[in-house]
């Protein structure tokens, strides 16, 4: 039978795991509102002042580059979480040889790695959301400012938005 878990399972016993998850809402939060705010800044500050004697927008990285630096910073907390909750384990609360003695040997790395890599996953989505809800924004570009013309699309350099 398999087990159901809790929220609470999720994280290592002894680990305040509402501050956890607290602490990582506010990551993801951070990242989106960033992330949302920086590019539509950029977006509507082009198309505030833009020069309608120039024909061709430019390329989407001209919008995108660097926005996304909160991303690298997200998956670096979800690996700080998960040397944590291994720590946990070994150091703090000892419970590390009665996790080897449990018939379930997955048990102790489903414990430290679930959260993190939850979320990694929602970091993920959200990021992916933001280049589609930009790129949709980027390709209407022509249809805000008639007579304009988009280059050829070359795709966003998800590297470049990050880094």
């Amino acid at each position: 039978m398999k087990k159901k878990y809790r929220i609470k399972d999720l994280f290592p016993p002894g680990a305040d795991y509402r501050t956890i998850i607290i602490a990582m809402t506010g990551i993801l939060l951070v990242l989106f509102s960033f992330g949302y705010g920086v590019i539509q800044n950029r977006y509507e500050e082009y198309v505030r002042f833009h020069d309608y004697s120039i024909k061709t927008a430019p390329d989407i990285m001209y919008f995108l580059d660097g926005t996304l630096w909160v991303y690298p910073v997200c998956l670096e907390c979800a690996l700080f979480l998960v040397i944590y909750n291994y720590y946990s384990f070994r150091w703090k609360s000892k419970s590390i040889y009665l996790m080897k003695r449990l018939p379930d040997q997955k048990e102790l790395h489903v414990r430290c790695l679930a959260g993190p890599v939850i979320f990694a996953a929602l970091a993920t989505i959200i990021v992916i959301t933001l280049l589609l809800w930009f790129r949709s924004a980027y390709l209407n570009l022509p249809k805000t400012l008639p007579g304009l013309n988009l280059p050829e699309y070359r795709g966003i350099d998800f590297w470049r938005t990050i880094l």
